[in-house]
């Protein structure tokens, strides 16, 4: 919890400053105070560089700040309303607020959103109790191409949820990780499993070039769903540079004759 808490005052620090830098910790007593102050003087800032300057990006950059405020979408709010305990929509909209700008596809806010998404197993801390806001987080890393957040996108692969299991498996389509494969077979290869994660799991399978995802996908070729069948196929493409079509037999020839593509 306390790692949380520290987690989340320097995001709301960071996000006042509009990027990631050093800055003066606030004085926690009045930390509203604080974070006003800045957001007037990042205002004053941004008006007195389009006044000097008269350029159009200087212009450009005020009426965004301006349009922000007016809002209620500035960096600062957009952390306030992630961290907003008593609502939901309000933390999915701060963080795909964030996410957008630059600063908010890098430590400290990709820290925070893989704690929105799964917790902090070591502290004990739970993940968001919003599936949606779950799903929005894991998202966001994903957005982020955050390659150090896959141990996030695993232990998501197992949420109560199944909109937050499909944005883990999207998000290890775009930053596979190995660890990931024996999760992914299995729910290819789960009846019980939502048909749109069987099928996104598929799709992320031909990132593995190994004889066992090989045969995974071969095996379910021959799916009722054809939408399982269809990506296992265009996977198997990809992982052999051939196309066996939905023939399984062939396929399986394939994998044991000379021209095996795995060795």
């Amino acid at each position: 919890m306390v790692f949380e808490m520290r987690t989340s005052l320097s995001i709301l620090l960071l996000a006042t400053l509009g990027t990631v830098g050093c800055a003066t910790v606030p004085d926690e007593r009045e930390p509203r105070a604080y974070y006003e102050q800045q957001d007037n003087a990042e205002a004053r800032r941004q008006t007195e560089k389009a006044t000097e300057d008269n350029s159009i990006d200087a212009i450009g950059s005020y009426f965004q700040l301006l349009g922000d405020r007016m809002n209620n979408t500035t960096p600062i709010q957009l952390a306030r309303l992630m961290e907003d305990q008593t609502s939901a929509d309000n933390r999915r909209k701060g963080i795909n607020g964030l996410v957008k700008r630059p600063f908010g596809q890098h430590k400290p806010y990709t820290t925070r959103y893989g704690e929105i998404a799964v917790g902090i197993p070591t502290a004990g801390t739970g993940s968001d109790a919003d599936y949606v806001v779950r799903a929005t987080a894991v998202r966001a890393l994903n957005r982020s191409r955050d390659k150090a957040s896959t141990s996030v996108f695993i232990t998501a692969l197992s949420d109560r949820n199944e909109l937050v299991r499909l944005e883990a498996v999207k998000a290890l389509n775009n930053v596979p990780d190995d660890a990931a494969v024996p999760r992914l077979i299995q729910m290819v290869v789960s009846p019980s499993e939502a048909l749109d994660v069987r099928v996104a799991a598929a799709e992320a399978l031909r990132h593995y070039k190994t004889l066992e995802v090989a045969r995974t996908l071969i095996g379910v070729l021959g799916e009722r769903d054809f939408g399982i069948s269809w990506q296992a196929r265009r996977s198997l493409n990809r992982l052999t540079n051939t196309d066996m079509g939905y023939d399984q037999g062939k396929w399986l020839t394939y994998l044991t004759g000379p021209t095996n593509p795995f060795g």
